[in-house]
């Protein structure tokens, strides 16, 4: 949970900046929050629950700017599942019945 949640809070950052850097070039961004896709539902409730529990209190303090983007509503966090994600078939192994399809 703490390195996605962590890998979440970096690309809130990303996210943030590039907006702001779009805004500044065409001065007309889109304001709908932009989706950004987990397969950790445990990170995704970290980022949409602001009740600190002391076991991820560390994981929160360090990583509190994601929940104010999120707030803000410059992202939106929508969970799909792993088998659905295509940046898995770069970092983990696939069977030949996953690497067939």
């Amino acid at each position: 949970t703490e390195a996605e949640y962590i890998a979440l809070s970096e690309c809130a950052k990303e996210i943030v900046y590039l907006r702001r850097f779009l805004n500044e070039l065409y001065e007309s961004v889109d304001e709908t929050p932009t989706v950004v896709f987990s397969d950790s539902q445990a990170a995704q409730k970290l980022v949409q629950n602001p009740i600190f529990h002391s076991r991820t209190k560390h994981i929160v303090i360090r990583c509190r700017y994601i929940r104010e983007v999120y707030e803000l509503g410059e992202i939106q966090i929508n969970c799909i599942p792993t088998d659905k994600m295509a940046a898995d078939i770069l970092t983990k192994t696939l069977t030949f019945q996953k690497h067939d399809n």
